[in-house]
């Protein structure tokens, strides 16, 4: 059966459809991207979703609708016990410190600090209040120095910046000396120890 006895056959049964074009009738003249384009295109064969009729109800079973036993209310404290698979001291101490971003030409304070952190320097004990008071007088002190653009106050500020230079040295000597006397009471302290046993 050739192709145009196919096309008249499915004209002559009467489908709704419009006839899908062959070859030849495209190479005949049809006009595949004007007025006959539906002739080459087929509609898609969708499935039949419902499996049963719509008017069939089925039954509900009377066990889904049993009562239940009323549960006793829940108490306002209790106490609830857990067990984990590590120890506390493996469990992260460190608080957490968050990004920060600094406003343009601002200097916080609080950014001076930040070489302390927890377990090295804080919680702040008396040596790092003071460290914190030295860095605040030196900030005051950077503060008062004459500008160097201003070549009158040249000699006073070499002046200030050499009486610093004496304060800090003298600051490190006393801090050296600190650290000596507690070595030796340490030393004392271990040999004392060792004579008794």
């Amino acid at each position: 059966m050739g192709e145009k006895a196919y096309m008249k056959s499915q004209q002559g049964a009467g489908s709704s459809q419009a006839p899908i074009a062959t070859s030849a009738q495209a190479s005949e003249g049809s006009d595949i991207a004007g007025r006959d384009r539906y002739r080459f295109f087929e509609r898609p064969l969708v499935p039949f979703t419902q499996q049963m009729a719509p008017n069939v109800l089925l039954a509900v079973s009377r066990a889904d609708h049993s009562p239940r036993t009323p549960r006793a209310p829940t108490p306002l404290v209790r106490t609830v016990g857990i067990q984990t698979d590590y120890r506390d001291s493996e469990a992260q101490t460190d608080p957490y410190t968050p990004e920060f971003i600094v406003r343009p030409g601002s200097v916080p304070e609080l950014l001076t600090l930040a070489n302390l952190t927890w377990g090295r320097g804080l919680p702040a004990g008396l040596a790092e209040v003071e460290m914190i008071e030295r860095a605040r007088e030196k900030r005051a002190w950077e503060a008062s120095l004459p500008p160097l653009s201003d070549l009158s106050q040249l000699e006073k500020r070499r002046k200030m910046m050499d009486e610093q230079e004496r304060k800090e040295w003298a600051f490190r000597e006393r801090e050296i000396e600190k650290y000596d006397l507690y070595c030796a009471f340490r030393l004392m302290a271990v040999s004392d120890n060792l004579q008794e046993k």
